[in-house]
C-alpha cells in the first residue's frame, strides 16, 4: 500500500463537501497553505493525480473525540507529508 499524504477526518459535513473545500483550495490564488489542498498545490501536486479513500465512522458509535484520537494514531503511524501535525 501506498503511503497516505495526507490523513483528516470532516464532521458536520458530507466528503463531498469537505473533498470540493480542499479542490478550491488548491485552485486558489494565493495559497495560504492552511488546507491541503494549498499545501499540495504550493509543492507543484498535481490534483488529478490524487487517489482518495475513505473509511466512514460513525461518531455516534465511537464519539467525535475518539474519530479525532484515531485520526492522530493514522497520522502518528503514517506521517502523511501533508497533513498538519
Amino acid at each position: 500500500l501506498d503511503k497516505p499524504i495526507y490523513v483528516g477526518i470532516t464532521n458536520d459535513q458530507s466528503l463531498r463537501q469537505r473533498y470540493l473545500q480542499h479542490k478550491t483550495d488548491f485552485y486558489s490564488e494565493p495559497h495560504s497553505d492552511a488546507s491541503f489542498g494549498a499545501r499540495f498545490s504550493s509543492a507543484g501536486g498535481d490534483w488529478d493525480d490524487l487517489k482518495l479513500g475513505c473509511i466512514e465512522l460513525e461518531s455516534s458509535v465511537f464519539g467525535t473525540k475518539s474519530v479525532a484520537r484515531l485520526e492522530r494514531i493514522v497520522q502518528t503511524l503514517t506521517r502523511p507529508r501533508y497533513s498538519l501535525r
